[in-house]
């Protein structure tokens, strides 16, 4: 026999060596993978006859009962003071956020530019005021905004004030402010005793079943009578 023939032989027995390895590999993997095949099923043996393999056993463990957690104590909030504005609320849907701020600034702008915070303030009180007062639109747009011609409830809104540039200083500070009232970041606290309605001190003005709370800066505020809740 030849060298060229041995080798032949040797690389021909290691290829049926890795043939035969690959296939104990992959019936190893489907006996792994699928059980039920083999067991149903009957394996040749070395010398070609069929014999029953043993059936697998398989023993099915239940699960272990869930053990329930024990249960957080109760926690019960703190009530929060009741403030003037946890009465008098500001409800302003995410989707009005925008034009609702705009529209107190407008009143904040017009009505106690020069005024001071405590002004800027009273004027915000009376607009969210009102929202919650029969007569009145339900929307701090619709309060600043309500009627049109001689009959509107704010001049500034019917007497083409507004058509006038702003000062961007003044205009700023004023949406700033309207924005925090608006969240609650800064809260109204009933400096105007309940008003309703104000006008400027310089107007001699006889309000007939109005009742005079308090001047703040240049404004005269006014609410109506009975002191049941002045809110």
């Amino acid at each position: 026999m030849t060298y060229r023939l041995r080798d032949a032989i040797r690389r021909a027995d290691c290829s049926l060596a890795g043939a035969i390895f690959l296939s104990l590999g992959t019936a190893a993997a489907v006996a792994a993978y699928a059980p039920d095949q083999l067991s149903a099923g009957y394996a040749p043996s070395r010398f070609g006859n069929a014999s029953p393999p043993p059936r697998l056993r398989v023993d099915i463990l239940e699960a272990p009962a869930l053990v329930e957690p024990p249960a957080a104590p109760e926690v019960v909030p703190v009530p929060r003071p009741k403030t003037f504005l946890s009465r008098l609320r500001i409800d302003v849907a995410l989707s009005s956020l925008a034009s609702e701020t705009w529209c107190l600034a407008e009143a904040i702008y017009y009505e106690a530019r020069g005024e001071g915070l405590l002004g800027e303030k009273a004027i915000a009180e009376v607009v969210v005021r009102r929202t919650h007062k029969a007569g009145y639109p339900h929307s701090i747009c619709g309060v600043v905004h309500q009627g049109s011609g001689v009959a509107c409830q704010f001049s500034f809104a019917c007497d083409g004030t507004m058509e006038r540039p702003k000062s961007a200083g003044e205009w700023s500070r004023a949406v700033h402010l309207a924005a925090k009232i608006i969240t609650g970041a800064l809260p109204l606290t009933n400096i105007t005793d309940g008003a309703i309605a104000f006008h400027a001190a310089t107007v001699d003005l006889d309000w007939p079943g109005m009742v005079r709370t308090v001047q703040i800066g240049n404004q005269v505020f006014y609410r109506r009578p009975g002191r049941g809740n002045p809110i």
